[in-house]
């Protein structure tokens, strides 16, 4: 999309943007209007707090000033303190509904502010109201309910801190106090014991004495026995001692202990157990003169700006949801190419395998997308008929417009109806129609080109993939594939070869009808070198992909190379999804009716009546073929009908009553020879003549069919302009 595509989009809807910019300028105005004034009152306190620098360094902190003020300011506007406030000045009463009162509250807590000065201690607290005198109070209250709670805070978390030092420091003095006095208790009663190392070595001497006299004398001896005793005074003396000893270390231990809580109960003492030493204000709340600016420029610039945007918004999506015929015509009248296809939105196919479920042969009968792509084929069968080409290229201007998709499904709808398909692959960017197809990339058309391989060795059919999808036989083995193959070096140099030209007429001797899926126009030269090649070239657009004036471009490079353009295919046109019954055809859209297909102009020569020709056959794109080219080539106007299986036919039969009926023989159910014998079983049918065709000959078919009373027998695929000739006269 360019700006100038834009501007042409604008001005197309230019008062729908109006309409949403007056809209938004009419809100802002409301809400000014609306708006009652405001007042704005303010105060300021200064929070001493001791200096942290020694406490960080002893690592007793590791909080910033930064961080206490700005937990003070979160304090300041706590709903606490608002609802105080405002009980204490009767904004809010018991008279009031709950939610009259929470309403109040939350606008008070909205409208007040505490941030921090700058580089300061100052704290600076800003509140907004309806009134002025009550803003003033609301602002210096909340400083005054703030300040005595802080307070309050402040001694409970000293005598939280405090208590419990206390109490330790007097229980460690009370332990002391007791320790000591065992210690003076035991000093009376015992004395001062010996020095306890002197009576360890006085032991020891008296225990090897004693070991001494034992050799010589036994235990009743009396210096043994007077030994013993000395041992068993010195034992005592010396258990004395180390009592004394474990009273001193004790009572120097709670010493220790008591003394270091002393320290710290003191410190917390002088500190006050919190870095917060003062509040003071600084400048109190005064009573505003005037209300406040509410910024009604701001609300009306932005009602402008939001108006503007969403009538953008909504023009973009309104642009993108609603392509109707009208502007699929400007396409036409712009370009000045038949449009030969209009293709209903589809969900986006970035991945293969969603791809994959977009082909035909996965989509319902009665579908959009089934009718769209029918109604296209039979438009391909028509122009081809007139310009007598079999060799056409899908290229687009820009990439993912869907062309991979269209050719893929054309060379199904043609395969369906039993024409000799060829789909040869030639982006080398996407290579997508392989990856659809699950085929190998290897051996391609580039190794047909510049290898000399038997292009009749390189088909690939695509049989076996229908048949891993779980899906009936459809002729798929008559859509034959050549993939893109290996990367050449010069790419361009190959589709200008003369072996493609080789190729090419090769191809067109052995298939009626050869598909080339090429690169965008717009971002390569290739499909402009191709499409010299070609019989036609068939354009795929898809809506809102590119602007016109590239679209224009693409086909002006087609016009410079002097190629002929079929027409172009329109994708992604959202109104057919409201809309699945209008289709188009060249020249003219009209409201397509599937079964039935009547026109009443022109009677036969010498006939009383107008003819009427019922078309058999359980192929769609096959009976809607023959109908149309009936309509458009016959020099007569005929009253068509059309059955898609034996029941419905029989039951025309009667209905209609025709005068010519077409006839497939291979139909669900009863088949053509059944419903030729019934006819001629019938006296009242015996007039009505039988056209027999079949896409599938075999030997004897043609006399079987002729003795159960058809007229002729016709093989798939037929000429058309002799096939018409043939029905013209064959009624009469």
């Amino acid at each position: 999309m360019n700006i100038s595509y834009y501007s042409q989009i604008i001005k197309k809807r230019r008062y729908m943007i109006i309409s949403c910019l007056l809209s938004g300028i009419i809100i802002a105005f409301i809400v000014n209007v609306a708006k009652k004034p405001v007042y704005k009152s303010r105060s300021t306190i200064e929070i001493k707090i001791r200096s942290l620098e020694q406490e960080q360094s002893e690592g007793q902190y590791n909080v910033t000033i930064n961080e206490i003020i700005s937990t003070e300011c979160r304090k300041i506007v706590t709903y606490p303190i608002i609802r105080k406030t405002a009980e204490s000045l009767n904004i809010i009463s018991e008279n009031f509904s709950a939610e009259e009162n929470n309403g109040i509250l939350e606008y008070i807590q909205e409208n007040t502010f505490a941030e921090r000065i700058k580089g300061t201690n100052i704290i600076q607290v800003t509140s907004v109201y309806n009134n002025p005198k009550k803003v003033a109070s609301i602002v210096n209250k909340i400083i005054q309910i703030y300040i005595d709670k802080r307070m309050e805070e402040r001694d409970s978390h000293f005598y939280k801190i405090i208590d419990p030092v206390e109490r330790q420091l007097n229980e460690v003095r009370k332990t002391l106090d007791e320790d000591k006095e065992m210690l003076r208790i035991f000093s009376e009663k015992y004395g001062y014991a010996e020095d306890s190392e002197v009576l360890k070595a006085k032991l020891v001497d008296l225990e090897l004495e004693l070991t001494k006299l034992l050799r010589k004398y036994n235990y009743q001896h009396p210096d043994v026995i007077d030994l013993k005793s000395q041992i068993k005074e010195t034992k005592k003396k010396l258990d004395l001692s180390s009592r004394r000893i474990q009273l001193i270390a004790k009572v120097k231990s709670n010493e220790e202990l008591y003394d270091s809580l002393d320290r710290k109960f003191k410190k917390y003492l002088s500190m006050g157990a919190d870095r917060i030493e003062r509040l003071s204000i600084i400048s109190p709340a005064s009573v505003p003169i005037r209300p406040v600016k509410q910024g009604k420029g701001l609300n009306l610039l932005i009602g402008v700006g939001a108006g503007i945007l969403f009538g953008l918004f909504l023009v973009l999506i309104k642009e993108s949801r609603e392509f109707s015929v009208k502007d699929i015509e400007k396409i036409e009248t712009a370009l000045k190419i038949p449009i030969i296809g209009v293709i209903p939105y589809i969900e986006r196919m970035d991945k293969i395998a969603e791809l994959q479920n977009r082909l035909l042969l996965y989509q319902s009968a009665k579908s959009p997308i089934t009718e769209s792509y029918y109604n296209f084929w039979t438009n391909i069968r028509l122009a081809l008929s007139e310009k007598k080409g079999k060799v056409l290229l899908f290229t687009s201007a820009d990439s993912k417009e869907g062309k991979t998709l269209t050719v893929i499904n054309c060379a199904i709808a043609s395969a369906m109806a039993g024409i000799k398909t060829l789909l040869i692959e030639t982006d080398s960017k996407a290579l997508s129609v392989q990856r659809v197809f699950n085929l190998s990339q290897r051996p391609g058309l580039n190794e047909i080109i510049s290898k000399g391989l038997n292009w009749r060795e390189v088909l690939q059919g695509t049989t076996d993939f229908f048949k891993t999808k779980y899906l009936k036989s459809h002729d798929v083995d008559n859509l034959k594939v050549i993939t893109y193959g290996e990367e050449p070096s010069d790419p361009m140099g190959v589709l200008d070869s003369g072996e493609m030209d080789l190729f090419i007429g090769e191809a067109k001797r052995e298939f009626e009808l050869v598909l080339f899926d090429s690169s965008p126009l717009l971002l390569s030269a290739e499909p402009v070198i191709l499409s010299t090649k070609t019989d036609n070239v068939v354009l795929v657009h898809q809506i809102g992909k590119v602007p016109l004036e590239l679209l224009r471009r693409a086909k002006m490079q087609l016009e410079d190379a002097n190629v002929s353009i079929l027409g172009i295919v329109i994708n992604n046109v959202r109104a057919l999804e409201k809309y699945p019954h209008y289709a188009y055809y060249p020249g003219k859209y009209f409201k397509q009716k599937r079964i039935k297909h009547e026109r009443e102009i022109v009677k036969l020569p010498g006939s009383g009546e107008i003819k009427k020709v019922l078309v058999v056959d359980d192929e769609y794109t096959v009976a809607n073929v023959i109908t149309k080219m009936l309509l458009k080539k016959s020099k007569y106007e005929y009253k068509t009908s059309m059955s898609s299986n034996g029941v419905d036919a029989l039951n025309k039969i009667d209905t209609f009553k025709p005068d010519l009926i077409i006839l497939d023989l291979n139909l669900p159910g009863i088949d053509g020879f059944e419903i030729c014998k019934k006819i001629r079983s019938d006296p009242q049918k015996k007039n009505i003549k039988i056209l027999a065709i079949s896409g599938y000959d075999e030997p004897g078919k043609r006399e079987r069919i002729l003795s159960c009373g058809a007229n002729e027998y016709l093989t798939k695929p037929f000429d058309f302009a002799k096939f018409v000739d043939y029905i013209d006269k064959l009624p009469q």
